[in-house]
């Protein structure tokens, strides 16, 4: 049993790898885009968001690219919790 546990560690730890790799590279290629940076940013810090941000185009238009630089700035935004929303 314990050799499955760890070969499903291994599993998940290389697969966290290889988004944080493929995000890193999307980063380094990443092409300002601020209109479309600060929507979507003003989008996932709303208090009133309550569906998921999702972000539509062709294949080449910066979807990904736009998404990780996202994912690396996310820390320093103020992201209202849902537990911080009234029921």
């Amino acid at each position: 049993m314990k050799i499955y546990e760890n070969k499903q560690e291994n599993l998940l730890y290389n697969q966290i790898l290889e988004h944080a790799i493929q995000c890193n590279l999307l980063t380094q290629r990443f092409f300002p885009r601020p209109d479309i940076f600060q929507q979507v940013k003003t989008y996932i810090t709303s208090s009133t968001t309550t569906y998921p941000c999702v972000l539509l185009g062709n294949s080449g238009t910066g979807k990904s690219s736009i998404m990780a630089k996202l994912v690396n700035e996310v820390s320093a935004f103020s992201i209202v919790s849902y537990n911080d929303l009234p029921i």
